[in-house]
This record gives structure tokens, C-alpha cells and sequence, in this order.
């Protein structure tokens, strides 16, 4: 709940070790974290954004596969499951984050 407290959070159930393509954390509306059951590699850029899934719990709490983006709304609800090619350089998440409020997440400024 504390993720979600004030804004969306993109999860990414994929594996951090392959390097997964994730869209910058630059906006306060919209978050995005990778979660797996492998810890992030220090030199992975991902460390900070990585949340520990040991034994796969949540991943299967949600009852996705592997390469799945899982968006939670600001009240803890989910507003969104669908797949993620961790290879493709596409911000999902935001997509659907404009279609649910009817604007683009703000952007932090530069």
C-alpha cells in the first residue's frame, strides 16, 4: 500500500538479470518497478527500482506469468494486466495510465 499511496505503480513481473527495458521514473503520478524472485545485479541500473519476490509470492498472489505489467490504481485496485516484452523500448503503462485519467502522466521537471 505504501507504493501506491499517491500514485500508479507499474509492476514489471520480469526477470532483472536479462536487463529489461523500463520506462524512466519521471513522473509523480506514475511509478515503475521491476519485481522478481532475482535480486537486480548492482550494475543493472535497476537496483533502485527492483522489488524481491522470493519464492515468486506475489507474482502468483496476481496469478501472472513471467513478462507481465501489472498497473495499480492510487486506491491499491488493479486497473490493468497485459503483457511486457522486456526487450521492447515501449512505455505501456503510461498508455494506459492516459486512457484510465484522460492525460498523460506529468513529467518531472528536467
Amino acid at each position: 500500500h505504501d507504493l501506491t499511496a499517491d500514485a500508479f505503480v507499474a509492476l514489471y513481473f520480469t526477470d532483472p538479470r536479462r536487463a529489461p527495458v523500463l520506462p524512466p521514473q519521471d513522473s509523480p503520478a506514475l511509478r515503475h518497478y521491476v519485481v522478481s524472485r532475482w535480486d537486480a545485479p548492482h550494475d543493472s541500473g535497476l537496483r533502485d527500482r527492483a522489488l524481491f519476490d522470493p519464492g515468486d509470492r506475489v507474482r502468483r498472489r496476481f496469478a501472472v506469468p513471467d513478462d507481465t505489467l501489472v498497473l495499480i490504481r492510487p486506491d491499491g485496485h488493479v486497473a490493468a494486466i497485459v503483457p511486457f516484452d522486456p526487450g521492447a523500448d515501449r512505455d505501456a503503462a503510461s498508455g494506459i495510465y492516459q486512457r484510465i485519467t484522460g492525460c498523460p502522466p506529468p513529467r518531472d521537471p528536467a
